[in-house]
């Protein structure tokens, strides 16, 4: 979902890529199962959004939840 959410937010379908990031954030909370790089890249995908509609206040208070949670291992060239 939280895929899909960013394929929609590059769209510039951001009111729909909010409904879904932030139901697939809210999964990814209530799953003590998930994985901690599916949190941080939901918070991502979320600072990202907010950065792309110009919401500062809302990336800048995502931001700090991505500062807490732990950042999934970036992949290889």
């Amino acid at each position: 979902m939280s895929l899909l959410g960013q394929t929609l937010g590059e769209l510039g379908k951001y009111d729909e890529a909010e409904r879904l990031l932030l139901a697939a954030y809210e999964g990814v909370q209530r799953n003590p199962a998930a994985a901690a790089t599916s949190r941080a890249r939901c918070l991502d995908r979320i600072v990202h959004l907010y950065e792309a509609r110009g919401m500062t206040d809302e990336a800048a208070s995502w931001r700090a939840k991505v500062g807490a949670a732990p950042q999934p291992a970036k992949a290889g060239p």
